[in-house]
């Protein structure tokens, strides 16, 4: 499974990926985004296997236009972030008004089987 997206203007992206179990994990934070890349597809990650646990999952995708709020995380032996904040804890410090924030957000359901 690979995950794409694109920006209209030079920024910084923080992705999350919610797990059909409720944990969170950071795929990208703080990722700049250049001019260059402006209007072109990027890549989170470099594409993952579904695997359990199967069930309805959502990846967020941010931008704007400086640093987020830094997120507790740890990191598994597969090198993945679990954020350990729930997720309205995580998204309090990724949206909202912010002064003089330039922000975006979107986000896509799916759903796991095997």
């Amino acid at each position: 499974m690979r995950f794409y997206f694109k920006v209209s203007q030079a920024c910084t992206v923080r992705s999350i990926y919610k797990l059909a179990d409720g944990r969170l994990v950071l795929l990208d934070n703080d990722r700049p985004v250049t001019a260059a890349q402006v209007g072109t597809w990027l890549e989170i990650g470099a594409g993952f296997d579904v695997s359990d646990p199967y069930g309805d999952e959502r990846v967020f995708v941010f931008a704007q236009n400086t640093a987020f709020d830094p997120l507790v995380t740890t990191v598994d032996g597969d090198g993945y972030h679990f954020i350990q904040e729930g997720l309205p804890d995580a998204l309090r410090k990724t949206r909202g008004f912010k002064k003089k924030k330039r922000f975006a957000e979107d986000s896509v359901m799916l759903a796991t089987s095997l």
